[in-house]
């Protein structure tokens, strides 16, 4: 049975399991860059004055980390955030 086949079956069944499967097989890097893109993201596109300053000084921070996975702008939605991730990550493991 195939990872695809097993986390589709757990799916079925419980978020729970699905959420440990994909913790398992995901690597951490992924995790913690995403969640960095997303805090950035939410900091960029405040409407609070002193989180958009501080959004603008670390600016050089998400474009690095963004670069990596092919995510060019702030103001992507958090879905094309997430494909993006996936398709790297897809593309590390066809390697």
């Amino acid at each position: 049975m195939t990872d695809a086949n097993v986390i589709s079956k757990y799916r079925q069944r419980s978020v729970g399991l699905t959420v440990a499967m994909c913790a398992i097989m995901l690597p951490a890097t992924h995790i913690i860059d995403e969640i960095k893109l997303f805090f950035w993201r939410k900091m960029f596109l405040s409407t609070n004055v002193v989180l958009r300053a501080l959004s603008c000084a670390v600016h050089n921070r998400f474009v690095n980390v963004g670069y990596q996975y092919g995510v060019t702008s702030c103001t992507l939605s958090k879905c094309d955030i997430k494909d993006a991730m996936w398709q790297s990550f897809s593309n590390m493991i066809l390697l």
